[in-house]
This record gives structure tokens, sequence and C-alpha cells, in this order.
């Protein structure tokens, strides 16, 4: 049987978060937002980095914990959500109009040469959609039945429609394993136009697995975007795939190529675009990274461990240290020995509320920082 959810009045929803410890001190400041964007879209979704469970196992918000402190997360992820999905489609704009040159320049312009199955690997794959057949059988119906202005004036006038303009009316997962099936000749032309690598120089197997890599994060990540999902602490699907071969091979290409594995998800992205010739797409995602967590973490500095563990962001502001409600004792991990609880405030803060530092992980009183 079906169980009954019953939607709440914007008052309940404010006293419900008051019960449970959140600080609502501007009612209508917290009122709009909520009839704005959403009880779950702001609560559920950035509650948290700002939750505890207390002795009796309920769910609560640390102490002086405040609907705008949550709300400027919220409005962080937001941000950075719109450069996201700008940056995905610009690059994948890009994309297009690579892989149409890269198609032009090894098979012609007729539809019926360089869709020619024996131009393309036959790669074995876990979903039949994605199959060569499958893929090859698409791009022909796209040229054949759609009625956008350029396809349609093309296939009228000149019985054909060259890749530059079939790429445009194709799903952008159409286009990704599509370039996927490339053979190794167009698989490097089209790395040494997008990564900026001279034509001269022989192409490594860990880079071309890189590329192939490039393309299925930037999908995910322009999927999740369009949906509206949560960015900042997002972990995808999709990596950068490297063995160890190929992390001895790159490190003639890529500095520290053995990092890329460690790094976050959207530090991967940004990584991932960065190794792009055309910067524009990585240029607007950090800087609005940059600017939106200097924004948040001015504001409420408590919040720099975090944000800079799972980001991957260096950032410039107070030291932080780690605290339990019923102790006062400061500490420099979340994982001292059998502390439980523990939550973040700022050093200054904790100074002058009398904690001291733990014995345990700190071996030198710095109360001096």
């Amino acid at each position: 049987m079906t169980k009954e959810i019953v939607a709440s009045t914007i008052p309940i929803q404010i006293e419900k978060l008051k019960q449970k410890g959140l600080i609502v001190s501007d009612i209508v400041f917290a009122t709009e937002m909520l009839e704005t964007y959403g009880y779950y879209n702001i609560i559920n979704s950035y509650k948290e980095p700002y939750i505890f469970t207390d002795e009796n196992n309920k769910k609560r918000f640390l102490p002086n914990t405040t609907f705008e402190q949550l709300f400027s997360l919220f409005e962080l992820d937001h941000h950075l959500r719109n450069s996201v999905i700008i940056a995905m489609i610009d690059i994948e704009e890009h994309l297009r109009a690579t892989a149409a040159e890269v198609i032009s320049a090894s098979f012609g312009t007729d539809i019926n040469q360089y869709l020619c199955r024996k131009n393309y690997q036959n790669r074995k794959i876990k979903d039949p959609r994605f199959s060569l057949d499958r893929i090859l059988a698409s791009l022909k119906q796209t040229a054949d039945t759609n009625m956008s202005y350029p396809i349609k004036y093309y296939r009228d006038k000149y019985n054909t429609v060259p890749p530059w303009i079939l790429f445009k009316g194709i799903f952008f997962s159409t286009l990704v394993n599509y370039i996927r099936l490339f053979k190794s000749t167009e698989k490097d032309l089209m790395i040494h136009r997008v990564f900026g690598i001279r034509n001269d120089i022989k192409m490594p197997d860990g880079i071309r697995n890189i590329f192939i890599s490039t393309l299925f994060l930037f999908l995910e990540y322009r999927n999740l975007t369009a949906h509206g999902g949560r960015i900042y602490n997002y972990h995808p699907k999709s990596s950068l795939y490297l063995t160890k071969q190929d992390i001895y091979e790159l490190n003639d290409f890529l500095p520290s190529p053995h990092t890329i594995l460690n790094q976050p998800g959207i530090h991967q992205l940004l990584i991932s675009l960065q190794l792009y010739r055309y910067q524009v797409p990585f240029e607007y995602i950090i800087d609005t990274l940059n600017s939106e967590i200097d924004r948040h973490c001015q504001s409420y500095p408590s919040d720099v461990g975090f944000i800079k563990t799972i980001t991957g962001v260096e950032i410039s502001a107070l030291p932080v240290v780690w605290v339990a409600f019923n102790s006062k004792v400061y500490h420099n991990s979340s994982k001292c020995g059998n502390s439980k609880n523990l939550h973040e405030i700022l050093l200054k803060e904790a100074i002058e509320r009398g904690f001291t530092p733990c014995q345990r992980c700190y071996k030198q009183d710095l109360t001096n920082l």
C-alpha cells in the first residue's frame, strides 16, 4: 500500500527547521526563498554539511547554523551549475565542429562516403543503442528525416548533408559515442586539434584513453546540469581512466598525471577542461567557482574545510578547528581519537570560548596562530 505524502505549508516548514536547531531569524527572507526554490531544493539538498546525530539518534543542525548559511551554499551551487552548463554547451559546440573537420578531411563531405561502416571500428559495448550500426543508422536517419532548416536545405539542394551540418542536429550522447568509434587515425587527428599536440608527435594510448574519458565526463555533467542536479559535491560515474602504463607514458605530456586519479568530481572536470587548447569553458567555470567560494567563505569561514575537501580548490581563509558539544578541547582533525559529532568552528572563536588544543592531535600549542 502506498503511503500518502502530505505537502506542508511554508510556516510549518520553517517551524520544523527551527525545532531541529536551524536559526531562522529573517522569516520574510526564508519564506520568499522557500516559495521560490522549494524546501527540498534548498534544505534537503544542502543540509548535509550542517547536520549531526544527537544522543537520541535524531538529526539536528549544528549549533549556530543559520538559514542564510545553508541558502548561501545553495546559491554557490546554483551559480556553479549555471556556469557548468554554459561551459558544457560551449565545449560541445567545439567538439561538433572539430569532429566535422576531422571527418571531412579523412572521408570528404558525401554522407554515403563519410558514414561508410568500414571507416569506423566495431567495438563491443554493453549498451546496444551505441553500437556502430545503431550510431551510423541514427546519423543517417537524422540526415534523411530531420526538418530543421540547415539539414533540410542541404538535403534538398545538394542531395547530401555535410558533417558540419549533420552534427548540429544530433544529441551530444550520439556525438560522443560516434567519436568513440573513430579509428586511431581520426581519433589522433581529433586529439591533435583539441589538445594542441603537434602532429609529428606519436600519440600514446594514455592520451587516447583520457580524451575519450573527458567526452563521457562532459556528457555526464551536461545531463546533470540540464536536470538541475547538485554540482559542488557531485561524484560522477565517469572519470578519467588511466592505467599504470598510461601514467608512465604521460609524464612527457601532462604535469603529474598520477594526481588526475585522486581528484574529486568538480576538480576532475576542471582538469579535463584544462587539457583542451580551447580554454574558455575552463575559465568560465573556475572564475565562477573561485568567486562563489570566496563569497561564501568570507561570510561563513567555518565552511572552508569541507568545501576545500569536496571541491579540491585552495581557499585562503581563517584557520578552523574541530570541537564537540560536551568538551572544551579543539582538534585539528575530525577523526581524532574516539571523539564523535565533531563540527568545525574558527580557531579564533575556539580560543575566545576557552577551548584548549587536544594533546593527542596537537603536538604544540596553536594559540599563537
